[in-house]
């Protein structure tokens, strides 16, 4: 029994040595496989003539089909041509092989093949940038537990297997699902379907202009809600927010028959209105308080897909509703910012299905802090800090796509920071210091994207992190020295033009430079100090001009400029700056 099996698999490999051959030997990884030099859409019938002989049967047509019997361990093996060139391969094998073991001896490990099916019936696996394909045998008993193969064909490499491996890829896979893609089309796959989900992996991986380029390329009939709401989100990302507002609009008003796409498109129009310069946060909190109760309603919906994204409607809603309320001008704001995130952790624990997703548990975390962290008179964080530490824990074990990790370490990047900023407003240094350090870890190691808008937000919150290390610097250790060197880095990414968004958070823009401008004077850097605190001012006078900052913030920075100017001897800017200085802190005791 042993000396068979070690015969048979001799002549296995014997027969099959010299396809393996070819596929080591092949330094790319998209390049058609070969049968003893044979290969598809290269290799002529009479080159086949010189390989193998000639065959045991042939059929002429359009079509011909050259059978050959009784080669090493295949029973047959039947080359297809057309026009004389070689189209495809099919191998018969005598005895019946496993998947593993066909993998092992072609050389196909590093390759991750794709299941076919025909209808709806399990027919063989696919091994796209090699174009083989393993047919399934017929099992001979219902008992048969491992798939076994008869049949190996070779065909030329074409799009539609990695299109079918990127459409059922796991969505974690994010860089393979868009290199497929990119093969997809290569190879000739051009399918609006293939568009589409390139458009939204796209999006996903911060690869925001190819994103829309390729969602205005689709034909109208083909944008559907999600299109639509993806549209709605990079043109607000560009900038572009009367076009976002109007699209989403249009969505909430043709979906009045769809609550669930009405509740969704209402989300996302609220959070929309929270954004931007002549934002609403009245308004914002009113729709995304009118989507989650929407889409409350629909979680008890027979239908478990629909019934699934109600529910994750109405997660969403409450981070949205923490989110708003923590960066506007709402009373009781710490108490409502905390009873929302209470409510959203609440409906991550209570459904398996968003508990159990890493990335969900992961942006919920991130989420609920960044919340905490924005509140005017932030929330406290050690408990919020360490459940993103568990969460992002998980995130490096499970996970190991490239892209998705780099996607997601920017983003636990971003609300590092924002724990840094909170915690100096606490007076928390070594939580500051902490969180300030390991941001600048992450940030530190995202690569610059060749998207220009990516590009901008990276220069943007690379400079925001650096600003963060140089305050923990500053206020905690008075080391002014230490902060103009992380101010420096900070000013330099600054000189990127900022992405619109940023434009959510003008005020805070401005005193970052205002800091900056008092560790300048303190080093005897007094006009860079000028410089500084007066380029501060203006993003600050534009914020309050916007209603994003109240004008009695602007109190210190006239106060610091009226200082700077009257040690420099410039007595009349000095009394000017004094002026305004008193007068708004009139009006601020007037208002009290």
């Amino acid at each position: 029994m042993t000396l068979s099996w070690h015969r048979r698999e001799w002549a296995l490999w014997s027969s099959l040595f010299l396809l393996a051959v070819t596929l080591r030997s092949l330094s790319a990884d998209d390049h058609p496989a070969a049968f003893r030099g044979i290969t598809p859409a290269q290799t002529t019938l009479t080159e086949v003539s010189s390989i193998l002989g000639e065959p045991k049967r042939r059929t002429d047509s359009d079509i011909v089909r050259w059978t050959y019997e009784d080669i090493g361990p295949f029973e047959t093996v039947d080359i297809f041509a057309q026009k004389d060139v070689v189209t495809s391969i099919v191998a018969k094998l005598k005895e019946r092989e496993s998947v593993d073991a066909l993998v092992e001896q072609l050389n196909l490990g590093k390759f991750v093949p794709v299941e076919i099916l025909e209808d709806k019936a399990p027919l063989g696996l696919v091994f796209p940038e090699r174009g083989v394909l393993f047919t399934y045998a017929e099992s001979k008993s219902p008992r048969d537990k491992e798939r076994k193969i008869d049949r190996i064909a070779i065909e030329p490499l074409t799009g539609e297997p990695f299109w079918l491996r990127a459409k059922f890829a796991d969505p974690s896979q994010l860089g393979s699902i868009l290199r497929d893609l990119e093969s997809a089309q290569r190879y000739g796959w051009t399918r609006d379907d293939v568009v589409v989900l390139q458009a939204h992996s796209l999006a996903r991986a911060r690869r925001y202009e190819q994103a829309l380029q390729k969602l205005d390329s689709l034909p109208r009939n083909i944008i559907g809600h999600r299109e639509s709401l993806l549209h709605a989100g990079l043109l607000a990302q560009a900038g572009q927010r009367d076009d976002a507002i109007r699209i989403l609009k249009r969505l909430v008003s043709e979906s009045s028959d769809d609550s669930l796409i009405q509740a969704e498109a209402t989300l996302r129009y609220g959070e929309l209105l929270s954004q931007g310069l002549d934002r609403n946060m009245g308004e914002a909190v009113k729709k995304q308080t009118n989507a989650m109760k929407m889409a409350k309603k629909l979680t008890r919906e027979r239908d478990t897909q629909r019934r699934r994204t109600a529910r994750r409607i109405v997660l969403e809603a409450y981070l949205a509703l923490a989110d708003s309320i923590a960066r506007g001008p709402f009373r009781d704001q710490n108490d409502a910012v905390e009873e929302w995130c209470t409510a959203a952790w609440k409906a991550l624990e209570s459904q398996p299905f968003l508990r159990d997703d890493p990335i969900t548990r992961f942006t919920v975390a991130r989420r609920i802090l960044a919340a905490k962290c924005r509140a005017s008179k932030p929330l406290p964080l050690n408990e919020s800090v360490l459940v993103l530490d568990e969460a992002v824990q998980r995130i490096d074990r499970v996970y190991d796509d490239p892209v998705l990790l780099a996607v997601l370490h920017w983003q636990e990047a971003t609300v590092r920071m924002l724990a840094a900023r909170a915690a100096v407003k606490q007076g928390h240094r070594t939580t500051a210091r902490r969180q300030a350090s390991r941001a600048a870890a992450l940030i530190a190691a995202i690569a610059v994207p060749e998207d220009d808008l990516a590009r901008r937000m990276l220069a943007y919150d690379r400079g925001c992190i650096e600003f963060q290390r140089g305050s923990v610097a500053a206020v905690f250790d008075q080391d002014h020295e230490a902060a103009i060197v992380h101010y420096a880095k900070a000013l330099a990414q600054f000189e990127t033009q900022r992405p619109p968004l940023a434009d959510d958070e003008l005020g805070i823009h401005g005193e970052r430079f205002v800091s900056m401008g008092v560790s300048y004077w303190q080093t005897g850097k007094k006009q860079r100090a000028v410089e500084l605190t007066k380029r501060g001012v203006a993003l600050m006078e534009r914020a309050v001009a916007h209603q994003l900052l109240d004008p009695s913030s602007l109190t210190v920075p006239y106060g610091n400029l009226s200082t700077m100017q009257r040690e420099r001897g410039k007595e009349e800017e000095s009394e000017e700056y004094a002026r305004k200085a008193a007068a708004l802190e009139e009006d601020d005791s007037l208002r009290r």
